[in-house]
């Protein structure tokens, strides 16, 4: 007995022995192969063991946005790669911000089946300032019954996967609804992670689901109530945390109708000036949507270029062209997907019956002839 003590005893010492000896030799590996970059324009190169092929290099080498706990569970950041022999450079699309922290993996061969990682900032001379919350849409103080999302506006890149531990919602007597917005595995974060959008549950929203007649409807028309964002979120940077902001405003009348043109009141500019369409809605639409579901072109189809400008509330759409306008007839494009606040779009609403037929139409089209001076 005493001998198979001895004997596996000697077995676990060996086996943590080569372990640390491997990591060790791992460690003296990678040392000195790795630069990463002090300047916004500087790449980051690996100078692995073996030569490779451009199509590899994405393989072995990595950058993403925040420390290493939050690039776990994101995408790495885009960015064009180099290679000559065993060496491999990267430089993003955009140049690294000062200030930001940036996680590294990469391994030295295409044989190794375990990923390093390195953190590395670029410094900044100015002290980083807290991160703040910009805007919260839709802005109205009067939302609908049925509103689906909110969209949070953040001045800076935000640390994911931990909003529910910040955000609430709360009715008018203090009582906060953990139940009120969908729980995704990852969160619904703009590339840049600067904008994150709150999804309603539905099932708090479409009137015969189950889930609504066990937990009753999130918002309850009359009611007031108030998103908050608490502080001390951290910034995917580190180097700063979240100052406190909240949203208050009151439950209005849900949107249960299809959206229609009829309902828009269009003012139309004058031919060869600069001056914008504007188009008033009679409800609400979606404030991301509204940048990219609706467009100008010309009668025979030709896109016109130009800037969008969506009030905060998302009832008044703005376009601007690049250059005055030289034709007079103009068409107006309007996406059958485009949703107001309450997912209802051009095709069909949100709340509706199952045997009720979606509307078959992909685009809206409205003409327009310009006035002269």
């Amino acid at each position: 007995m005493a001998k198979h003590s001895t004997s596996n005893l000697i077995n676990i010492i060996l086996i943590v022995f080569i372990g640390c000896y491997f990591m060790h030799q791992s460690a003296l590996a990678s040392a000195g192969r790795l630069v990463l970059p002090s300047q916004s324009d500087a790449p980051v190169v690996l100078n692995i063991i073996e030569n490779i092929d451009l199509l590899d290099a994405a393989e072995l080498l990595e950058v993403y946005v925040g420390n290493k706990n939050v690039a776990e569970n994101s995408v790495a950041i885009a960015g064009k790669y180099s290679v000559s022999h065993s060496l491999i450079s990267f430089k993003p699309i955009f140049e690294f911000s000062s200030g930001q922290t940036y996680t590294v993996k990469y391994k030295l061969s295409l044989k190794d089946t375990h990923y390093l990682t390195e953190t590395f900032i670029i410094q900044t001379d100015v002290a980083p300032t807290p991160a703040h919350v910009t805007a919260i849409y839709p802005s109205g103080t009067t939302l609908p019954e049925n509103i689906l999302r909110f969209y949070i506006h953040f001045s800076e890149p935000m640390q994911p996967n931990v909003a529910r531990k910040f955000i609430k919602l709360v009715d008018e007597n203090g009582n906060a609804d953990n139940a009120a917005f969908m729980n995704f595995k990852q969160e619904l974060w703009s590339p840049d992670r600067k904008r994150l959008t709150l999804l309603m549950d539905p099932g708090r929203i479409k009137r015969l689901v189950a889930t609504n007649k066990t937990l009753g409807p999130a918002l309850i028309e009359g009611k007031k109530y108030n998103l908050s964002v608490a502080e001390g979120w951290p910034a995917a940077s580190g180097n700063s945390d979240l100052t406190a902001v909240s949203k208050t405003f009151i439950i209005g009348e849900a949107l249960r109708s299809i959206p229609t043109i009829n309902q828009w009141k269009i003012d139309k500019p004058t031919y060869n000036s600069i001056e914008p369409i504007t188009i008033e809605f009679d409800r609400p639409f979606d404030f991301q949507q509204l940048h990219t579901n609706i467009v100008v072109t010309t009668s025979t189809g030709k896109l016109i270029n130009g800037n969008v400008d969506v009030s905060e509330t998302g009832k008044k759409w703005q376009f601007y062209p690049s250059q005055h306008w030289t034709t007079n007839k103009l068409k107006i494009a309007v996406n059958a997907t485009l949703e107001d606040v309450a997912g209802n779009n051009f095709k069909d609403l949100l709340d509706h019956s199952v045997d009720v037929q979606t509307n078959q139409v992909n685009s809206i089209s409205i003409d327009l002839n310009l006035g002269y001076y």
